[in-house]
């Protein structure tokens, strides 16, 4: 079941459950004090008691919001109890229609209403479950550690805002209380269930990143958590994640990436070092500079590509580290790379979140990171910057 089916199932259980509270009490005062009237008085008492049961004993919340949470949801049962009691007061407390134009006309009433006051849902329940579900997973790499370091917890911090900020959640009451749902939300699925039925591709890189983020704010990263952050890119489904390789240049993206580099190659799924590095000569003294000298340009250039990537798939299948002069770093200001020398001090922006970075040893320009995103600063020419970085 994915999680949009999963959040329609959720929502039809409350539903029928809300229905047979609200009409089970009305029957059973009708039934234990033959009284009509107490009985539709049961009815509104039942209607508007359901949320604060939903909010204090299935989301087990504190008392400490409760207005601020359900102010909208009382809103509209207030107007439905008004527009009900007036259309059965002029209809018939017996007419089906008096009671479904009341019921009508009162969610007509309470929608206009919280929209004319500013009192509007302001996380739709599937963007909440989003939402919830990015926290928890940062969480449970935060806690994959025994303890935190103070830059791990400013991660966090930081992670947290902006998934909340957009959401109209700072105060830090509501953000606790988010904090708080966010701890048990893998009490109902598994972390692996739920980021595998992610139907959002823009979600799914969007907890990748602020996983990348936490894990490489501290170096070298935990064991503990780079077997999550495999885990995690393994159930996003992800086939070759550009993103990863800005954290991480020696990593094997998937199995699929690899067989494509083996293909890449004309070599077994087994092959050996030896094997690969035979291969690797092979390709490029085929497509070297004196044999195609005489092509013309096209093939010429097209051969030249052919021996880039032969070189990028060698280096990813034996995880060997990229020489520092072969990195670019992006500028200041324009677009055009820097490519410095080994012995060269200089600014630069970082490729995911421009921000502004000072490398000031020679020997920091291979394993430099951003100080606010801790991806790495420098990038092969081949390697795409992500959508919407």
């Amino acid at each position: 079941m994915n999680e949009k089916t999963a959040n329609i199932v959720r929502k039809v259980v409350l539903g029928i459950v809300s229905f047979v509270f609200v009409f089970g009490m009305a029957f059973l005062v009708a039934v234990y004090t033959k009284n009509r009237t107490l009985a539709l008085l049961t009815l509104p008492t039942a209607y508007l008691l359901w949320p604060a049961i939903v909010d204090f004993v299935v989301h087990r919340h504190p008392i400490d919001g409760f207005v601020e949470r359900n102010k909208t949801e009382y809103v509209t049962r207030l107007s439905v109890c008004f527009t009900t009691f007036l259309s059965i007061k002029m209809l018939s407390p017996t007419s089906g229609y008096a009671w479904s134009f009341g019921i009508l006309a009162g969610y007509i009433l309470g929608g206009f209403i919280n929209h004319s006051i500013g009192w509007v849902e302001s996380v739709p329940a599937e963007d909440q479950r989003y939402r919830l579900g990015f926290l928890a997973t940062l969480l449970a790499f935060a806690n994959a550690t025994p303890k935190r370091t103070p830059r791990e917890q400013t991660r966090l911090e930081e992670s947290t805002r902006f998934i909340l900020d957009p959401v109209g959640v700072k105060g830090r009451e509501e953000i606790d209380q988010w904090l708080r749902d966010a701890e048990s939300f893998f009490a109902e699925t598994s972390m692996s269930e739920f980021i595998s039925n992610l139907e959002s591709a823009e979600w799914k890189q969007t907890y990748f990143h602020h996983a990348c983020m936490l894990t490489y704010s501290t170096t070298p990263p935990a064991p503990a958590r780079m077997e999550l952050l495999h885990s995690l890119y393994e159930w996003s489904g992800f086939q070759d994640e550009p993103l990863f390789r800005f954290y991480d240049r020696e990593t094997t993206l998937s199995p699929e990436q690899k067989q494509r580099w083996l293909k890449l190659l004309n070599l077994p799924s087994d092959a050996t070092e030896q094997q690969i590095r035979i291969a690797e000569r092979e390709i490029t003294r085929q497509y070297a500079t004196e044999s195609t000298g005489k092509l013309p340009p096209d093939l010429a250039e097209a051969a030249r590509k052919k021996v880039e990537q032969v070189n990028e798939a060698v280096r990813g299948l034996l995880g060997t580290q990229r020489d520092i002069s072969e990195l670019e770093f992006r500028p200041l200001h324009g677009h055009t790379p820097i490519s410095p020398e080994p012995d060269d001090q200089f600014s630069c922006r970082c490729w995911l979140c421009a921000a502004e970075n000072r490398i000031g040893q020679a020997s920091q320009q291979g394993e430099a990171r951003c100080q606010s995103c801790f991806a790495l600063l420098g990038k092969s020419s081949s390697l795409e910057v992500p959508d919407g970085h």
